[in-house]
């Protein structure tokens, strides 16, 4: 978003209107704001505004402005906001805190009351495709007065941008905190079971005092002999021959799938069962 002030000598120019100078704030979510001092060259209302909006000005801070000034820069589709003072860094900060003193507008009577507020509540509620939804607008005023609708928009966007704002400045972000690469890893050797298979994690295992590292076996061809399972479920005791109960087979059991063949093996004392894989069958 692109703010600009009229400008003199560190201070927002009490009059739009009499200004040789404008400053433009550039603000970013991301980035430091940044300014710019141009000076055009035609001062008149229409043409200052043109300027702005050449580079990119979305909002003009000011003191007082005429109807024709006013109207100006409102054609190009900037919002205004005056009855303004100060210097212009504070100003800036003011305004990004939603803390400025006054903000108005020299908007006329609307000759159609019904249809100036729905088209206010209508322009206000489009959040388009962002994560924000607008639950209800409430107009207060003396009379319904007829707003641009590029006015509208011009706030809108401010006003989601600011949303943005606020939510990146509330959420730390992930932080990575540094490696200890004094850390011991607690086993000395691994097996293909723990499923190294790319050379930075072959490196950082043995960086943290791993001697050996079998390759994954996700990276071989054959498994034969290889556990490649191991759960708590235990078949044996879903068909009612857990080896604990006096079952009546106590054989061996297998799982084809295919061409490939499957060993199930039992370790009753902790009550777990693996399946290895055997030799692919013909």
């Amino acid at each position: 978003m692109k703010i600009a002030m009229p400008y003199q000598d560190g201070v927002l120019l009490e009059h739009f209107g009499r200004a040789k100078e404008f400053i433009i704030y550039n603000v970013s979510d991301l980035d430091p704001v940044t300014s710019e001092v141009i000076a055009p060259e035609d001062l008149s209302h229409a043409a200052v505004a043109r300027v702005l909006k050449e580079h990119g000005v979305d909002v003009v801070l000011c003191g007082s402005i005429g109807e024709h000034a006013r109207q100006a820069v409102e054609g190009e589709h900037m919002l205004v906001f005056s009855g303004i003072t100060g210097a212009a860094d504070d100003v800036l900060e003011r305004f990004l805190q939603g803390n400025l003193e006054a903000v108005d507008g020299d908007f006329a009577a609307a000759h159609n009351p019904s249809q100036a507020e729905e088209t206010i509540r209508m322009q206000i509620s489009k959040t388009g495709d962002t994560i924000y939804a607008v639950s209800g607008v409430e107009i207060r005023c003396d009379e319904p007065r007829f707003v641009p609708v590029a006015v509208l928009n011009a706030l809108r966007r401010t006003c989601i941008e600011k949303l943005d704002g606020n939510r990146s400045a509330a959420y730390p972000g992930p932080v990575r905190r540094p490696e200890n690469r004094q850390a011991g890893f607690p086993q000395t050797a691994l097996t293909g079971a723990d499923n190294v298979t790319n050379p930075l994690a072959e490196r950082f295992y043995r960086e943290h005092g791993v001697e050996t590292v079998e390759a994954g076996y996700d990276l071989n061809d054959r498994f034969d002999g290889v556990r490649v399972m191991r759960m708590r479920y235990c078949l044996r005791r879903e068909i009612g021959q857990c080896l604990c109960e006096r079952p009546d087979y106590r054989g061996r059991l297998f799982i084809e799938t295919g061409r490939n063949r499957y060993e199930l093996m039992f370790d009753c004392k902790r009550c777990e069962m693996s399946v290895v894989c055997c030799n692919r069958t013909e």
